[in-house]
């Protein structure tokens, strides 16, 4: 059979750091006519002998383009959606997707199952039960070993796998094209002047005109959808955690945060724990006095510092959060000499950050450095019950039923309480026997006709006795 050759196609390039390559010759007819396998985590430098043309792409990373009469499957380091897609495409098998399924491709299964219909969601009311991330565990150096040995890493890989478990991230540098930024960050401007997305006023001094940060702006902009559920990225979320990512939530700011250093995980809550990543996208060069982010390599390994631990309740949340939490953080930062990093990337670079890495945004020093244009994005993995600790409630991605209008009209004493009906609901209602919308006392004494009988109301004998004997509500 002959060499495949492959030469460059403008187009039908796809930019990878490192590339494994299984070519497969096919005839005009798209006939499998031969093949031949390449042993997995040969370098960059071993495609000339396949007759593979390398360029370098402005972002620095080898491309490596496709001739009409061949397709090469992509195995990378930087994503697993795109060698599925050139699977699908060149055999259209799907047993040849089963023969590169990653380890990585699986959800999280926790040791000690909850019910999450009366699992209240603080962290200490949990189980402390794994299966930790593979990377956070006693064994991890050698398990990255062990997989790269048996191939199922390549070395880039195995180096990104031994930095984020020594430090607690990771830098992919010009990850994300300046074409693309600029089309993002375009839209999300757009979305802002129509008025369909509104920032909200956070001057960080006199006369500072930039919007403040917005939450879940890939709801309402398609680009910045497009980014958080990016194949590649998702792909390095999927490695990191040893499990499926789940794409949950971004955050757009043009200028610095400014909050004090925090671990994300008593916001953005798992079980088992640590199951969270979240990435810092540059959407153009940053100025060290612009208030760049801030983090402290090795600090995931500290142990995580959750709300009760320091008495902060629910119903208060972010009130003892500035009073209780952030002191302790600065505290840990002192006591265990934490140095600080400032992140200084170029447009396109990407930080990649732990669960439990300590980080925030530092002050502004110039205000005519305030631009510091940036998308966050947060992954949580499949499989695992996501919360937010701080508050006590469950994450959005639970898509747990609640009817808040349904839920007032049943319970008026909430409505005139003025407390957030979901806040109330899975912190304390649920525990009294209140269901999360609209009661139907009809269907309820249909279903008991011996509280029909006994005259009692239907709403109050559920939540007295109902629910605690299991009564069906129809």
């Amino acid at each position: 059979m002959p060499k495949p050759q492959l030469t460059w196609v403008a187009g039908a390039s796809v930019a990878y750091k490192t590339v494994t390559v299984r070519y497969t010759y096919i005839s005009k007819p798209l006939k499998n006519v031969g093949n031949s396998n390449v042993p997995l985590g040969f370098r960059a430098a071993h495609l000339s002998t396949l007759g593979l043309s390398v360029v370098k792409s402005a972002s620095g990373f080898p491309s490596f383009a496709i001739f009409c009469r061949f397709e090469v499957d992509v195995i990378t380091s930087l994503g697993l959606t795109r060698r599925a897609f050139f699977l699908s495409n060149v055999m259209n098998d799907q047993s040849n997707k089963r023969n590169f399924k990653r380890f990585y491709e699986k959800t999280v299964v926790p040791e000690v199952p909850i019910d999450v219909d009366t699992q209240p969601f603080r962290h200490k009311d949990f189980p402390d039960s794994g299966p930790h991330p593979w990377l956070d565990r006693p064994d991890a150096k050698e398990q990255i070993e062990a997989r790269l040995h048996a191939q199922e890493l390549t070395e880039e890989e195995a180096e990104l796998c031994r930095k984020w478990e020594r430090d607690g991230y990771i830098i992919l540098k010009g990850f994300f094209s300046h074409e693309q930024l600029d089309a993002t960050w375009a839209a999300y401007e757009a979305e802002i002047a129509s008025g369909n997305v509104q920032p909200p006023n956070e001057p960080l001094f006199e006369g500072d005109t930039l919007p403040g940060r917005v939450l879940n702006t890939h709801f309402k902009v398609g680009k910045v959808k497009e980014m958080l559920f990016d194949d590649r990225m998702s792909g390095i979320v999927s490695l990191l955690l040893g499990t499926r990512a789940l794409p949950f939530q971004t955050i757009s700011g043009h200028k610095s945060s400014e909050q004090l250093q925090h671990s994300d995980s008593i916001h953005m809550s798992t079980y088992p724990t640590g199951y969270l990543v979240a990435n810092w996208i540059a959407f153009e060069d940053i100025h060290p006095d612009s208030g760049p982010l801030v983090y402290h390599p090795g600090s995931h390994k500290l142990p995580y510092l959750m709300s009760d631990e320091l008495d902060i309740p629910f119903d208060v949340g972010y009130k003892a959060y500035k009073s209780k939490y952030e002191p302790a953080v600065q505290n840990l930062i002192s006591t265990h000499t934490l140095e600080a990093h400032y992140f200084l990337p170029n447009k396109g670079d990407v930080l990649l950050w732990h669960a439990n890495l300590l980080h925030g945004g530092s002050r502004m020093k110039d205000p005519a450095r305030v631009s510091r244009k940036a998308v966050v994005c947060h992954f949580f993995a499949e499989g695992c019950t996501c919360y937010h600790d701080l508050i006590g409630m469950p994450a959005s991605v639970m898509n747990l039923p609640f009817d808040t209008e349904g839920y007032l009209k049943t319970n008026p004493d909430v409505a005139q309480s003025g407390w957030d009906p979901g806040h109330h609901y899975f912190t304390t209602g649920r525990f009294e026997g209140r269901v999360p919308g609209e009661f139907d006392s009809e269907s309820y004494l249909k279903a008991h006709p011996d509280v029909a009988a006994a005259g009692i109301d239907a709403y109050t004998h559920y939540r007295l006795h109902g629910y605690k004997e299991g009564r069906s509500l129809k």
